[in-house]
């Protein structure tokens, strides 16, 4: 696009149409042209056809122009769509000027141009020759009053170019009074000061004058009134608005600053987090501590800091966590001093601040350590437990005086309430390790004390359970000891109460199975029938009534353990089916063997008849347990009586 479509001129050139009549009143020729030139632009971009009227000797001026502002007029004039002319083919093609032929001029032009294709005629000329020749600038003047009437009968608009430096000032003024639309430095104005052709070349045209002047003068004060109302609404909107930005800007500035505090907090959050979690998996105090002095330190804009741990027996305070100071500096606040922060802190039980170190006499006996240190204010912060005992201070130091924020010591309060945790719960694991270790010191003397003990039982009574040292009751146990080590199939016999049962015991108890289950199990409480299925089990559908599989006794003591069975009244095939089942176990209903996997210790009051054992004892069965007899007489209990 070239740089003059771009320019307000051009863009105002745009906004007239057609039938306007305008004149440009310029000073130099760039002024001129940059009226001119646009004008013609404009019509053929819109498709019109536009006629230039140049001055004597200035066409090939006006061409140049033109190209230069990007027109190719030698395509436009071989299309009919331009026309470059002079005063002798248009105003004077007759030898003379004359008013109303011009008009016919114009309007047959016009009908030309729309015969060729053309929507409208846009028309501008030169007018310098109009002092030169004998027309008389009467004649003109009235012929540039009329053209309005010619324009608006036609589809034509025209713009006359008067040059200010050439032509005469009441020249230049009856040419403002004719027409509507005057381009003056750069810009198309509607004129204030035109006057209709009819008012114009009529009579009275003094009145006229004064009535339009005055009517004008009405016109411009109302609309200066308005104006300046409008000034008034407009300054009212306008301070209205810019309270709106204040207060917006207001409110923003307040928004961001709730950021940034939301975010400090949420950091501080963060953090507390972070505390907890590490809180969970870590068990040392030190390195926690000193997180949440850094995050206070941080979160208040301090330089130094420091937690102190205070001993209540010896009533100082040991630093456990420190940053930025020396070790001079630690050394002598090691113990508590009532005109510190830390010990007012302590005695207060509550929060003390310092603003400034020189201005706060109780200070003053410190203000070198003070100085030497480097801080002018300090804040210190009680850490108490959960029952409200004092654990110790967490202390911040600053550079130069300086309080901290209400925000800050509210955020600094969850930190403090962190760390007294930290401290508690160490403190509390401690006391729970010394507990731990004095209850395994107690712990490791009752074992050695039940070892003694038990060894000093072994000695005194090798059967704690059977008390007897007849020579008929030291054959029994002395078999018993034998026979207790071997995983072999043991059989007692004896009378009722001679103790089957704690003979069976004995040998449990002696046997390798020792720390297994033994399970009892009387025969005679139990049908026949049923021996087998109570001792060994059976299968779903093994006889009547056998709705799912049951495990056995011998199952249930596995793994592996000890059987006994006692009887009171045997039944008369006894002595077949429970050695049988020793040697052989099968579930009722189900053809499988295998091992048995607990030790049976039968027990009954008489020694079944050796055929019950058959060829099955001596072994056809790789799996066949050996049984052992040990028979027990009550004359041996009596033999005991006798003894003792």
């Amino acid at each position: 696009m070239p740089e003059t479509q771009s320019t307000p001129i051009f863009t105002a050139l745009e906004q007239i149409g057609s039938h306007d009549h305008l004149c440009s009143i310029y000073e130099n020729q760039e002024e001129q042209f940059s009226v001119a030139i646009p004008f013609i632009h404009i019509g053929l971009d819109r498709g019109e056809k536009c006629i230039y009227i140049a001055n004597d000797g200035t066409a090939d001026i006006v061409r140049e122009a033109m190209h230069a502002e990007g027109i190719d007029v030698e395509r436009a004039i071989a299309s009919k769509a331009l026309v470059l002319t002079t005063k002798d083919q248009t105003y004077l093609k007759r030898g003379c000027f004359n008013s109303d032929w011009m008009s016919t001029f114009w309007k047959e032009a016009t009908v030309l141009a729309m015969s060729e294709g053309f929507p409208a005629l846009r028309t501008t000329g030169e007018t310098e020759w109009i002092l030169r020749g004998a027309l008389g600038c009467e004649r003109w003047i009235e012929y540039e009053s009329r053209a309005i009437h010619a324009l608006s009968e036609s589809n034509c608009f025209a713009l006359c170019q008067y040059n200010r430096r050439i032509l005469p000032p009441e020249l230049i003024l009856e040419i403002i009074r004719t027409h509507p639309i005057v381009v003056c430095q750069g810009a198309v104005c509607r004129n204030l000061y035109y006057v209709p052709p009819d008012e114009f070349l009529g009579a009275n045209h003094a009145e006229r004058e004064v009535e339009r002047i005055l009517t004008n003068i009405r016109e411009r004060e109302r609309v200066e009134s308005e104006l300046r109302a409008h000034q008034k609404e407009l300054q009212r909107a306008q301070a209205v608005l810019v309270e709106d930005i204040n207060q917006r800007k207001h409110a923003e500035a307040e928004l961001l600053a709730l950021k940034d505090e939301l975010s400090a907090e949420l950091t501080a959050m963060t953090r507390l987090h972070e505390f907890s979690t590490r809180l969970l998996a870590n068990t040392e105090l030190e390195p926690l501590l000193e997180e949440v002095l850094n995050a206070t330190i941080e979160l208040q804009n301090a330089d130094f800091g420091n937690v102190q741990l205070y001993n209540p027996e010896t009533q100082a305070l040991e630093i456990v966590a420190h940053r930025g100071f020396q070790q001079d500096f630690l050394d002598y606040f090691s113990s508590v001093r009532a005109n510190l922060p830390c010990g007012r802190a302590l005695q207060r039980r509550e929060r003390v601040i310092i603003e400034d170190v020189e201005a706060d006499n109780a200070f003053e006996p410190h203000r070198q350590i003070a100085a030497s240190a480097g801080f002018r204010a300090v804040q210190s912060t009680p850490l108490f437990s959960r029952n409200g005992q004092l654990l110790g201070l967490l202390s911040t130091h600053f550079r130069q005086p300086h309080r901290p924020s209400e925000r800050e010591l509210r955020l600094t309060d969850l930190y403090v309430v962190q760390a007294a945790e930290l401290i508690e719960r160490n403190q509390a694991r401690a006391v729970l390790e010394q507990a731990f270790e004095e209850i395994d010191n107690l712990k490791e003397r009752l074992h050695h004390e039940n070892v003694a003990l038990r060894e000093e039982i072994d000695r005194t009574s090798m059967f704690e359970e059977i008390v007897g040292s007849s020579p008929a009751v030291r054959a029994v146990l002395s078999r018993v000891a034998k026979v207790a080590p071997m995983d072999s199939t043991v059989l007692i016999t004896g009378e009722t109460g001679t103790g089957k049962e704690l003979i069976a015991r004995a040998i449990h108890k002696r046997s390798k199975r020792a720390n297994r289950a033994f399970v009892a199990f009387n025969c005679a409480g139990i049908p026949p029938t049923l021996i087998t299925s109570e001792l060994f089990g059976h299968e779903k559908g093994a006889f009547t009534g056998a709705q799912q599989r049951r495990l056995g006794r011998f199952e249930l003591a596995a793994p592996p353990g000890t059987g006994i069975c006692t009887s009171r009244r045997e039944p008369a095939d006894f002595d077949r089916r429970p050695s049988h089942h020793c040697q052989q176990p099968r579930l009722a209903g189900c053809h499988r063997r295998g091992d048995i996997p607990a030790r049976p210790l039968p027990s009954a009051e008489r020694l079944p008849h050796r055929g019950a054992y058959s060829a099955r004892a001596e072994g056809r069965h790789p799996n066949a347990a050996r049984l052992f007899h040990h028979a027990l007489r009550r004359e041996s209990r009596q033999d005991d009586t006798e003894h003792r």
